[in-house]
């Protein structure tokens, strides 16, 4: 057990040191890459040469230093999708760093369930395996919620902007600066990108891509209406700031009405799978024939699937769209 937890140690410290030599050469290859950037004619603001969404550089910036292993993880669907889960979340983590961080959850939990009950070490290792996806979503959701809270305080302020005048970028940089992040961030982001070259309408989008929400694609595709057909932004912008607060309220309501129903199933899911591992703990010899006979795996896979199908049920009952 002592040369196993050594082994393992030793294995996380090499695949650290690895995710950091990483990170290293990819932030000197982004620091050349803006010097060459910088040191070409015609690529300051307005140059229409320079796309955003097509540079390689950019585009894979979320897998790490190129290289084989690099160039296969960016061809997966999977791991697209993650470095979209990545950037929508805002960690400054590369897909193959945010592997590593799996891998060494899902072994440092099978270590533990191995040192106190050796059958748990599987179950024990898949939810290792899955808690840094788990954390990974829940900071996109909390980002994204914020995102939409702060977009109700930031249109009345882009709207006053452009009644006094102003431009949309300049009304967006006047906001950021009166705003916190994650809302100051993207806005600025949304500036730098139209002054590298993008067009507006490409910015906007790739802003609409990273955060992912119904809410500011109503905005989005406001703002590139508006640039195509005309007409007066300012209003256009109150009248979605009405609707978004309206769909806010609507939101609590319900949000309040079915918060017990909620935990309620949160409850009913987890409560058998609690008391299974806690007798399997205190008392293996009474639990095992649950894990070593035919009879007792053929149980445990139904009740577990009852318990997902019943879990599932009751989410999609208190779900409510708005």
């Amino acid at each position: 057990m002592v040369l196993l937890t050594a082994a393992i140690a030793a294995a996380c410290v090499a695949l650290f040191g690895y995710a950091m030599a990483m990170r290293a050469a990819m932030t000197r290859r982004a620091r050349a890459g803006r010097l060459a950037l910088a040191s070409e004619p015609g690529s300051g603001p307005g140059a229409n040469a320079f796309s955003i969404g097509s540079d390689p550089a950019l585009r894979k910036s979320r897998f790490g230093v190129s290289g084989p292993f690099t160039r296969l993880l960016s061809r997966a669907a999977s791991m697209q999708w993650l470095a979209e889960q990545l950037e929508r979340a805002a960690w400054r983590l590369t897909v193959t760093e945010f592997l590593l961080i799996t891998l060494g959850s899902g072994m440092a939990f099978a270590l533990i369930g191995s040192a106190r009950v050796r059958i748990l070490a599987l179950p024990l290792g898949l939810f290792g395996l899955y808690l840094p996806l788990f954390v990974l979503r829940l900071a996109v959701s909390r980002r994204r919620k914020k995102f939409v809270k702060q977009l109700v305080e930031t249109l009345p302020l882009i709207a006053n902007a452009l009644k006094a005048g102003v431009a949309l970028l300049q009304a967006l940089d006047q906001a950021s600066e009166q705003l916190k992040a994650p809302m100051a961030t993207e806005l600025r982001r949304v500036i730098r990108e139209v002054q590298l070259g993008a067009t507006p309408d490409v910015a906007f989008t790739h802003l609409n891509e990273r955060i992912h929400d119904r809410d500011l694609d109503l905005v989005v595709s406001a703002i590139l209406i508006q640039r195509s057909t005309g007409g007066n932004l300012a209003e256009i912008l109150d009248g979605v700031a009405h609707t978004m607060r309206e769909r806010i309220r609507i939101r609590g309501e319900i949000k309040t009405l079915t918060t017990q129903q909620q935990f309620s199933g949160y409850i009913l899911a987890l409560l058998p799978a609690g008391l299974l591992l806690a007798l399997t703990a205190v008392n293996h010899d009474y639990m095992a024939p649950l894990f070593t006979t035919p009879g007792g795996r053929i149980t445990l896979a139904v009740c577990g699937g009852a318990q997902l199908l019943g879990f599932f049920i009751i989410r999609n009952i208190v779900n409510i769209e708005v």
